[in-house]
């Protein structure tokens, strides 16, 4: 009788190590009471779905933040560009608001070569008209006529304006002008001139 009641003992110390404890709140909601009971499985996966939502909401914040600010960066970058283009054509435009070289009559003793000019893109680049004996270029764009300084060579017919320097081959006629003001320095246009007078240059 002895060694069963010692038996029962252990088996009753055994299944109090592994019985799970069960836990049960309860909340009073004025006129009714509601328990829940949980057990110490569901509270650790409580836990758990806890932290992940803590997670998640943490991703999502930094997510949110990492796409505010490449937005700002991109309108700051927007604005910088927008801010050097409206410099630039600002000093283009000072530039040419202060070219003051006037059209000058045409000289009697000599006749001239007029081109007429196409840049490289398609738009038209005015029409150009040549005096080798008294080394000038009368150049006409958007209707207003300067006259330049020009030097002649064997191969090609150069003048400086307001913004470009211009390079006109007089073997084929094409053209390259090069920036030679600081809001115009590096830039290139190219493009031809085609004769439309008797006399060739």
């Amino acid at each position: 009788m002895r060694k069963l009641l010692i038996l029962v003992l252990l088996a009753s110390s055994a299944g109090v190590v592994h019985a799970q404890t069960s836990t049960t709140n309860c909340y009073n909601f004025g006129f009714s009471v509601q328990c829940t009971t949980t057990n110490p499985a569901q509270q650790q996966e409580q836990i758990n779905q806890t932290f992940r939502n803590l997670g998640a909401a943490i991703a999502a914040r930094q997510e949110r933040k990492r796409q505010e600010k490449a937005a700002e960066e991109a309108r700051r970058a927007a604005d910088e560009a927008r801010g050097r283009q409206e410099a630039l054509e600002a000093s283009l435009q000072q530039a040419l608001n202060s070219d003051n070289a006037p059209a000058e009559p045409p000289p009697a003793d000599e006749k001239p070569v007029l081109l007429a000019c196409m840049v490289a893109s398609g738009e038209p680049g005015g029409s150009v008209t040549l005096y080798e004996k008294h080394n000038r270029a009368d150049v006409t764009m958007e209707g207003v006529t300067r006259t330049r300084v020009a030097t002649f060579t064997t191969d090609a017919v150069t003048w400086t304006d307001a913004i470009m320097r211009v390079s006109l081959s007089r073997l084929d006629g094409s053209f390259v002008a090069t920036g030679n003001i600081p809001a115009t320095a590096g830039r290139r246009i190219n493009g031809t001139c085609r004769i439309t007078t008797a006399r060739a240059f």
